[in-house]
């Protein structure tokens, strides 16, 4: 890919980033992500987006695009994905649904720009780890790790909640035998933060 070409493809899959200050300038560290995606820029750009004041792991963000997507509303659909920033930021499924919506706009740059930017994030999470005990893989979202299953040829058949050594995991248990584990540390962190809040 060439310089002209690279920072084109950047420069789409920046917009709607622009109007929030992350730790950490997250849009050069997510600029930095996308030019050469692996562990130590997705974490890099993990690090910013956890860090964010607005960082919800569990809004309900997804759920709201893909029925506005369905029907038929892809401009709305755009509009929601730029304004749940930074919280889709590293999520495989936005980046996919903002390339349908832009598809369906005739926007061509930028549906190409989103379905290699969904490609990155996937690439990000498997640079992480491996999938085991020793090696977990780190997400943003929990909807990450379906997208991660998806992305193996995984299928699901339970789901469980392991903590140890003061970190927290998901493990996801497959239709093949496997168990893929998730450090989801951070996300539940901030699950029990918002909880405790609600308590006071």
């Amino acid at each position: 890919m060439s310089s002209r070409a690279v920072q084109h493809f950047v420069a789409a899959a920046l917009v709607g980033v622009a109007a929030f200050s992350l730790a950490g300038e997250p849009k050069e560290l997510f600029a930095k992500f996308l030019e050469k995606p692996g562990k130590e820029t997705y974490l890099a750009a993990l690090k910013a987006v956890t860090e964010a004041e607005g960082y919800d792991p569990y809004s309900s963000d997804l759920d709201d695009l893909w029925p506005l997507i369905k029907e038929g509303k892809f401009q709305e659909a755009r509009e929601k994905r730029e304004k749940a920033m930074p919280n889709l930021l590293l999520s495989p499924r936005a980046h996919g649904l903002a390339a349908m919506a832009a598809e369906a706009l005739d926007d061509a740059a930028k549906a190409k720009s989103e379905r290699e930017a969904a490609a990155k994030c996937i690439e990000g999470i498997l640079a992480t780890g491996d999938g085991s005990p020793d090696k977990p893989y780190l997400v943003a979202r929990v909807s990450d790790e379906y997208d991660l299953l998806r992305h193996l040829k995984k299928a699901r058949t339970s789901q469980g909640l392991h903590h140890k050594d003061g970190k927290s995991f998901d493990v996801m248990n497959c239709a093949d035998g496997t168990e893929v584990w998730f450090d989801i540390t951070v996300v539940f962190d901030s699950l029990s933060k918002r909880l405790k809040g609600k308590e006071k």
